[in-house]
């Protein structure tokens, strides 16, 4: 799942935001190349000529004008419209609303649950052994 995000800056250059969420990626283990499975949600910030500007979005706590535009979010240091960054946050949410991300983010519970029985069970032992 892919979604893309493209405005034209005051200079005329074409920035994008690109909002991905990948399940599974292709990785070199000691020269034998295999794709393995992941859920990862990446976010990712061009500009023309420029390249990659930064990773995430962050919403500001205050718009800022810069020329005639306000900016109220930024990925590195790409600033981020307002019309944008509705969009951005759009494409997040959906991303996040796929059953891969759910299955996911239940996993992620499902071992954080069984470390803290882990180790309570640890902690009672350790008492009951008396050390």
């Amino acid at each position: 799942m892919k979604t893309t995000t493209t405005w034209k800056l005051s200079n005329g250059k074409a920035a994008d935001v690109t909002v991905e969420l990948r399940t599974e990626r292709t990785i070199n283990a000691d020269g034998d190349v295999m794709v393995v499975p992941c859920c990862e949600l990446t976010v990712l910030g061009h500009v023309e000529g420029i390249g990659l500007m930064g990773e995430g979005v962050v919403r500001l706590p205050a718009p800022q004008m810069v020329g005639a535009v306000q900016i109220v979010g930024s990925c590195g240091r790409l600033g981020i419209p307002e019309a944008q960054m509705v969009e951005i946050e759009g494409a997040i949410a959906a991303a996040k609303a796929s059953p891969e991300w759910r299955a996911h983010e239940a996993n992620a519970a499902r071992i954080e649950r069984e470390g803290r029985e882990y180790d309570r069970h640890t902690a009672k032992m350790r008492r009951v052994m008396g050390y």
